[in-house]
């Protein structure tokens, strides 16, 4: 676990070093630091100014994307949208368009912000959670209708829609044989599950004890997942092997909620939503899981990382 002395002294160095949300650290000393080396290049969300919406959009206001191309510059908002993903390549960025309390399309764009095209066409209530494949040619997203989510895979240029199999918030096995998926009923049987690329030979892996919608991810060497359980009314995150035997704590802290982890391709660190009580702030923390430190990248949620060593 780390170590809440060095997250409570990162944290104020945060505040005092970014006045200007969103962003990160500006110190040189933090720039070069060697965990800092590992990320290339990193994209997350903030909420939108309530004052500048107008409409619809004041009662369901849009995220907005920034994107950090190296941690000598200010992040620079990039596009109006949620949940961006940005390619193995870290050229393109993918995301969903919200139409008020609809999820819209799934847009993509360059990483230098030029290009915007939709991606997606689906029909009913849109679709979110876009997700790349290891090796860039594949997208995995969610599709909305009537409370019901299905998978769908498309080719990187949105070609080629497949509908995989009934559930949400998708994710990539490191190998890109498997997608990992939640199956989410509001008061029912809440579970992940592990389908075969094109969604044959579904397994159920573990029930969830959790009222919202959880985002698991794999584990680098592809044997086990980690997920968001509550804990003294916190969120943490578990590990549990990809046969849902060995259920263990992995990370938590007394004052932060963790959500959406990311791990580097060799294991080493961790890239973590957060929210912290009573304020209900929300940062994204760069996890040091060797040393047990922790360090703020960015005010923000929703992160997507490119990583140096992939």
């Amino acid at each position: 676990m780390f170590r809440l002395r060095t997250l409570r002294h990162t944290c104020s160095f945060l505040v005092c070093a970014c006045a200007s949300l969103p962003g990160s650290s500006q110190n040189s000393a933090h720039q070069t630091a060697p965990e800092l080396t590992e990320i290339k290049e990193l994209a997350f969300q903030v909420p939108s100014n309530p004052a500048l919406n107008v409409g619809i959009e004041k009662a369901f206001p849009p995220g907005v994307i920034y994107m950090m191309d190296s941690f000598t510059a200010k992040p620079r908002r990039l596009v109006i949208g949620d949940a961006p993903a940005i390619s193995p390549d870290g050229k393109l960025i993918i995301y969903c368009e919200r139409l008020g309390p609809g999820w819209g399309q799934i847009q993509i764009v360059q990483a230098d912000g030029n290009n915007r095209k939709q991606l997606s066409h689906m029909k009913h209530e849109g679709a979110c959670s876009p997700r790349w494949s290891p090796d860039g040619t594949k997208i995995a997203i969610t599709g909305f209708s009537d409370n019901d989510h299905t998978i769908y895979s498309m080719d990187a240029d949105g070609e080629n829609v497949t509908s995989i199999t009934p559930g949400n918030n998708p994710k990539w096995s490191p190998d890109g044989k498997h997608i990992l998926l939640t199956r989410w009923v509001r008061g029912g049987d809440s579970a992940l599950w592990i389908v075969n690329a094109d969604g044959s030979d579904p397994k159920k892996v573990i029930s969830i004890n959790s009222d919202n919608e959880v985002n698991p991810t794999w584990f680098p060497d592809g044997q086990s997942i980690v997920l968001e359980q509550r804990l003294n009314d916190r969120s943490a995150l578990y590990q549990v092997n990809v046969d849902g035997t060995n259920l263990h704590l992995f990370q938590a802290n007394d004052h932060l909620d963790l959500f959406s982890p990311i791990f580097s391709p060799d294991g080493k660190f961790l890239v973590v939503d957060t929210i912290s009580k009573p304020d209900s702030s929300r940062a994204i923390l760069l996890i040091d899981l060797a040393g047990h430190q922790a360090r703020p990248l960015a005010y923000g949620s929703h992160a997507s990382v490119v990583w140096s060593k992939q």
